[in-house]
């Protein structure tokens, strides 16, 4: 699937297939712009590998520079999309808060199943953070997990959230953090999960990177301050809209909401 915008308008705003059909195949996606004039041109892909751009005789390309520094994402598959949304990792809420946040080098580095102590199909962010995230050097990190991992030990989940910490800190001393504690996809969620949410929340405080919780909105600041309370993400009047079926995963609309208030939180404890 792909997505195409032009001079920063979105042709479509969720992912579109790219009419593929056999894996492996190459297929070519012809773009009739119209006329002849500048335009930046963005494609965003979905499990689709880019081969590259043709063009007619009398056109040329050229790079746009990046900005915004480079925005990453440490996550699960609240951050690396499912079945419920629409262009897996690249239909979540991440690509949509790396535009409002201005950048346009963004990394979403999810992966369904993991988290801080819950390996899933891969591994723990502990054994992920080297080679995911700090060998590729970003300038600003969201942290979020711990839905995989609420129904074990307390103890265990905080200690692989300092280590995690830690090693961010250490090899990124100058990356802006924000983690984000545990997803509560109900407007009642269990004592495991807000039991979660509070040991993240410690940790960030005592790593010194600044925190907000999806149960409450609550954001505190680098100190563990709390700023200000937004209100619970999910709530018995959204719920039907933003969770789908599974009960668990954000549909379309609901990362769209999402985006907006994770981008809200991060303006209240960081820089825009």
């Amino acid at each position: 699937m792909y997505r195409l915008s032009i001079d920063g308008r979105k042709v479509t705003d969720l992912m579109q297939s790219s009419g593929g059909t056999t894996a492996g195949s190459g297929h070519m996606l012809t773009v009739d712009l119209g006329s002849a004039a500048p335009r930046r041109i963005r494609l965003d892909f979905a499990t689709m590998p880019f081969g590259g751009v043709y063009l007619p005789p009398s056109a040329t390309m050229w790079r746009v520079p990046l900005q915004g520094g480079r925005l990453m994402v440490l996550g699960d598959s609240i951050s690396d999309g499912s079945a419920q949304n629409t262009g897996a990792g690249a239909g979540s809420w991440f690509a949509r808060a790396a535009r409002l946040l201005g950048a346009t080098d963004a990394w979403e580095q999810g992966r369904g199943g993991t988290g801080y102590i819950t390996p899933g199909s891969y591994a723990t962010f502990g054994d992920r953070v080297a080679a995911d995230v700090v060998a590729w050097a970003p300038t600003r990190l969201v942290i979020w997990g711990g839905y995989n991992d609420n129904t074990g030990s307390q103890s265990a989940i905080g200690t692989a959230a300092a280590s995690l910490f830690s090693a961010v800190k250490t090899g990124l001393p100058s990356c802006q953090v924000l983690v984000i504690g545990c997803w509560a996809p109900t407007a009642s969620p269990a004592g495991s999960i807000t039991n979660t949410d509070t040991t993240i929340r410690t940790q960030a405080a005592s790593a010194g990177f600044p925190f907000v919780s999806p149960i409450t909105g609550s954001v505190y600041d680098a100190t563990g301050a709390l700023i200000t309370t937004q209100g619970a993400w999910i709530t018995s009047g959204n719920v039907a809209g933003y969770i789908g079926g599974d009960s668990v995963h954000p549909t379309d609309a609901g990362h769209v909401y999402l985006s907006r208030r994770i981008v809200a939180a991060w303006r209240e404890v960081l820089a825009p």
